[in-house]
C-alpha cells in the first residue's frame, strides 16, 4: 500500500535528479515551450513539466504517480531574472539533500553570499505539510529588491 511517508520520500530522490541536476530535458509534444524531467523508480514515477518564457515568467506543475495513478500534484509559477537561475537551483537542491519539505521548494533561507549575490526565503503557508500547502518564495538581491519569486501550492491525491 503506498503511503504519505513512501511518497515524500520519493519525491526528494527524485527531485534531486530533475531540474536542479540539469538531468536530461524531455520536449511535450502539444505543449509548445514546456519541458520536463522524468524520473522512475520501482512502481512511482515523477513528471515535472514546466515553461520558462522570455519575459522571464514561468510556470510548471510536478507530478507524482503510484503504479500510473496520480497520488501527488504541486504547481508553481511567477517570475525570475535570467541571473537567478543557478541561484534557485542550488537553494532548491539544498531543501532536497536535507530531506526539509518547504511546501516543495527551498529552505527557508539560503544565501552563498561569496558566490551569488542574492538573498532566498521560503515562506510556506500551513507549516509546509506535505499532504496540503502553499506558500510563496522570493529573492532579493544584495540591495534587498525583488529579482524573482515564484508562488506554488500542492497536495496529496490520496
Amino acid at each position: 500500500m503506498v503511503t504519505l511517508d513512501k511518497i515524500q520520500e520519493f519525491f526528494f530522490r527524485a527531485m534531486l535528479q530533475g531540474w536542479v541536476a540539469d538531468a536530461p530535458r524531455i520536449d511535450m509534444p502539444r505543449m509548445p515551450g514546456y519541458k520536463a524531467s522524468f524520473f522512475e523508480e520501482g512502481s512511482f514515477y515523477l513528471l515535472d513539466c514546466w515553461c520558462n518564457l522570455p519575459s522571464g515568467k514561468s510556470s510548471g506543475t510536478t507530478n507524482i504517480f503510484h503504479k500510473d495513478v496520480p497520488v501527488w500534484v504541486m504547481t508553481y509559477g511567477g517570475y525570475y531574472q535570467r541571473n537567478v537561475s543557478a541561484f534557485v537551483k542550488e537553494a532548491l537542491q539544498a531543501a532536497y539533500q536535507e530531506q526539509e519539505f518547504f511546501g516543495g521548494r527551498g529552505p527557508l533561507r539560503y544565501e552563498k553570499r561569496e558566490k551569488y549575490p542574492f538573498s532566498y526565503r521560503n515562506n510556506p503557508s500551513m507549516g509546509g505539510l506535505f499532504e496540503r500547502f502553499f506558500g510563496k518564495e522570493i529573492v532579493y538581491d544584495l540591495e534587498s529588491r525583488v529579482v524573482g519569486y515564484h508562488t506554488y501550492h500542492g497536495m496529496s491525491l490520496l
